[in-house]
């Protein structure tokens, strides 16, 4: 019985952590955060297109280009950024370095109709764009939103 108990004990003790080293290390955890001032910009975008009936798929140039006969009409409107509210605040004259979170928008009407895509660019200091209208378009307001960013 005194040989069990032994063998046991011995057993137990060399099972226990008592004898085991640990190593450990302090770590540093860092975080640089910057807070982006807010530029208000205006809309940008088409108004008043007019495109035929069953129309063929078509981009729309923000100058007015229509590459085909399927437009009617358009109208482009530039957006322009300020620091403030545009009524009162400077407006940036030059958008160079200004970067868009993404280029190809995708433009929803209500009621879920979607694959209107506008591409926005900067340009000295308005922001333009180009229209992509698909074939056999329905009709209806589309928006989309996008963000525009620049890093001092």
């Amino acid at each position: 019985m005194r040989k069990y108990f032994l063998l046991s004990a011995v057993a137990l003790m060399a099972a226990t952590s008592a004898n085991a080293t640990t190593d450990y290390a302090e770590v540093t955890a860092k975080a640089n955060i910057q807070v982006a001032k807010k530029i208000t910009c205006t809309d940008v975008g088409f108004d008043n297109i007019v495109v035929k009936e069953n129309n063929s798929a078509v981009t729309i140039q923000h100058d007015g280009g229509f590459p085909n006969g399927d437009v009617f009409s358009a109208s482009f409107t530039r957006g322009r950024c300020y620091n403030g509210d545009p009524e009162t605040g400077e407006m940036i004259s030059d958008l160079d370095g200004f970067e868009f979170l993404t280029n190809d928008i995708e433009l929803t009407a209500t009621g879920g109709s979607e694959g209107v895509f506008l591409s926005v660019y900067t340009a000295d200091d308005e922001i333009l764009g180009n229209l992509e209208i698909p074939a056999s378009v329905k009709a209806g307001a589309y928006e989309g939103h996008f963000t525009i960013t620049k890093t001092y």
